[in-house]
């Protein structure tokens, strides 16, 4: 279980519905600093989905409206403890 507001959580994908359970997407974020090395960040959305097949398919279709640069590296099942 954790916490939406100390988390990375960029963004809610959509609405929560009573019977689907929420999934965490790790994205990452990778980017040159200024000396030139390679960095990267983590982030999270949550996402509303029947099962991780849903969730991943959810997450595809989000990523493609604007968060082109950044990669998906996972999706697991999680609780929380607040919600925004």
């Amino acid at each position: 279980m954790f916490s939406i507001t100390r988390s990375k959580v960029i963004e809610i994908v959509n609405e929560k519905e009573e019977d689907k359970p929420f999934y965490k997407a790790t994205l990452i974020d990778i980017f040159i600093d200024d000396n030139g090395n390679e960095k990267e960040t983590k982030y999270y959305n949550l996402v509303c989905a029947k099962d991780i097949t849903e969730a991943n398919r959810l997450m595809q279709e989000h990523m493609r409206q604007g968060l082109k640069d950044m990669r998906l590296d996972g999706i697991v099942k999680t609780k929380i403890i607040d919600l925004i």
